[in-house]
Parts: C-alpha cells; sequence; structure tokens
C-alpha cells in the first residue's frame, strides 16, 4: 500500500501571514487557520469549537508563492488550504524537545467575505493561487519548457459553465 498525505482546511486566519526570508534568498510564509466545529454541550445547546492549525509555505523555483500568499491574504479573511502534514522537532532553551505539526501549504484559495444580496444570496468569487503559481504562469512554464499540453482544465470541470441548461425534476434529487 502506497502512502498517502493529503489534507484541505477551510477557515478564516488567525493572524496576518509573516514573511520571512532564508539563508538560500527564498521566502518561507507562516501563518495560522481556525477551523470552525459546531458540537453539542451537554446541556442541549451547539457552541462552536475551533482548532487552530499552523502552516508554512515556501518559494518554489519557479514561483514566489510564499510572498503570493503573505500578500494577498489577510487575518480573519476566509481561506482553503491544502498540502501536507509535517512534523518536526526541536530543542527548546530549557532542553526539552519539542513537536511541531504543521501544514505544508502547496495550494491556497482566498475566499470572498459573503456578501448578502437580497436575490441572489452570496457572492461568492475566489482566488486560486499553488506553489506551482497561477494556472496562467504555470501553462506558461510548460510553454517555455516545450512540453505540450496534453490536456484541457476546462474539460476537467464537471462544474464548468458550458451554457447548457440541466432539465431535472424534484423527483430526480436523491434527497
Amino acid at each position: 500500500m502506497a502512502d498517502f498525505n493529503q489534507i484541505m482546511l477551510s477557515g478564516r486566519l488567525t493572524r496576518d501571514i509573516e514573511l520571512r526570508t532564508m539563508k538560500n534568498g527564498k521566502n518561507v510564509a507562516l501563518g495560522s487557520i481556525a477551523y470552525n466545529e459546531p458540537k453539542l454541550t451537554p446541556d442541549g445547546n451547539w457552541e462552536n469549537h475551533a482548532d487552530f492549525f499552523e502552516f508554512v509555505a515556501f518559494d518554489t523555483n519557479t514561483y514566489e508563492f510564499a510572498k503570493k500568499m503573505a500578500s494577498e491574504v489577510r487575518k480573519g479573511e476566509p481561506v482553503v488550504i491544502s498540502g501536507k502534514v509535517s512534523q518536526r522537532k526541536y530543542q527548546n532553551k530549557e532542553g526539552q524537545t519539542v513537536n511541531v505539526f504543521e501544514i505544508i501549504v502547496r495550494q491556497f484559495r482566498k475566499l470572498a467575505v459573503p456578501a448578502k444580496k437580497p436575490d441572489t444570496g452570496f457572492n461568492n468569487q475566489a482566488q486560486d493561487w499553488s506553489a506551482a503559481g497561477t494556472r496562467e504562469q504555470h501553462q506558461a512554464n510548460l510553454a517555455n519548457a516545450n512540453a505540450p499540453q496534453t490536456t484541457n482544465q476546462a474539460s476537467l470541470d464537471p462544474f464548468a459553465d458550458t451554457g447548457n441548461t440541466l432539465d431535472i425534476s424534484d423527483d430526480d434529487l436523491p434527497f
């Protein structure tokens, strides 16, 4: 069996992202995301319980991913991050071993803060970035490397707006 390490979280940033420069000149972005989950209390009421996750994003050889992430999102904004979970250990000043679990971000999506509209509900415009850059930058990198593009991203998206309408009645829905 092959090992698999993938995580995706949606939540709000708990602080502005801290951007640092490493010795090799590349940037690293450090941040934290809070994930709220409703939990039933012993008295029968529902309360939000928050879990907090630290994350790290690195620049790549071809794209300043960490710099882009730090410049695009701020404390309190809703985001979706995906990547892998990593563990590292270090000795603190007291000589104790400290275990740190953090998410190494490979992609993030900044979600627009929902703005209520009387007739349509929510306006949710989002922006996607990945460690490989934006889709346009990724495609440009492929073209520059003389690598033929074999798939069309729009054809892979089952929810892409094709302009066609679906004729579905309530009886066809499973719920």
